[in-house]
């Protein structure tokens, strides 16, 4: 129970990073879209005043370099959740690993459950094996096993 709720909260996990960079993103794009109508006005500015033309390629380069930087910050957190990803997944295949034996240990325990009921109702080995369509040698077993069988 505990490797599922593992399971589940590293999912929740995932998604919330898949949801925070899908906001991220969106804002990123508003930011890049304002940038780009700021620099249309900054080009606009500039051809409607030919004095400012120093002061108005400062502004424009500033912007840019914000926008530069601003990218690089997006490159790196993406490149930092994609490692966290990795590990995410790595820890999902461990834990799916260390869970397979106990999947397949329940149905098994299920049948012997039913054996060690149906000796105990009295009915012999035999007629276990039979109804169950499991062999003798198992049946046998199974109940030495449990400490049931009367010798």
């Amino acid at each position: 129970m505990m490797e599922y709720i593992t399971l589940l909260t590293i999912t929740i996990v995932l998604g919330l990073v898949i949801v925070f960079l899908y906001i991220r993103d969106k804002e990123m794009t508003k930011l890049i879209l304002s940038l780009k109508n700021e620099i249309f006005n900054l080009k606009k500015n500039y051809k409607d005043n030919g004095d400012d033309k120093s002061q108005s390629y400062k502004k424009l380069d500033d912007k840019i370099y914000e926008i530069g930087e601003s990218l690089i910050k997006i490159v790196r957190n993406l490149k930092n959740i994609d490692a966290k990803q990795n590990i995410h997944e790595e820890k999902i295949k461990k834990i799916e690993e260390q869970l397979k034996p106990y999947a397949l240990s329940s149905s098994s325990n299920t049948n012997e459950n039913k054996i060690l009921s149906l000796f105990k109702d009295g009915k012999s080995i035999e007629e276990i094996a039979s109804q169950e369509r499991i062999p003798v040698g198992e049946v046998e077993l199974i109940v030495k096993l449990s400490n049931l069988h009367a010798e």
